[in-house]
């Protein structure tokens, strides 16, 4: 089962170990928009996956073919974000 979470604040995708497969970041008229993946719960402890910025309202995808994540998946909302949302599947979960 694909899961897809949207956000505009920092906050836990989930603790479970998963896989993640793409994020979708898209920038506001403020400027340049950034956001940080993280493997864990929070950016302190977490291990930084990438961080994706963009231009002043543009968006920006980025594909993994099922980056696997042990310790769940943390993201890290940065300036001037419209939205951020993140395409993943929990580990375990049987492929319909």
């Amino acid at each position: 089962m694909t899961a897809f979470h949207q956000t505009t604040v920092d906050r836990i995708v989930t603790s479970q170990p998963c896989a993640l497969y793409g994020v979708v970041l898209t920038a506001d008229t403020g400027g340049t928009a950034d956001a940080s993946l993280y493997e864990g719960q929070d950016a302190s402890s977490g291990r930084l996956i990438a961080t994706i910025k963009t231009a002043t309202s543009t968006t920006k995808s980025v594909r993994w073919s099922g980056l696997a994540l042990d310790r769940g998946l943390y993201i890290d909302v940065g300036s001037n974000v419209a939205s951020v949302t993140v395409e993943w599947v929990p580990v375990g979960y049987p492929d319909l």
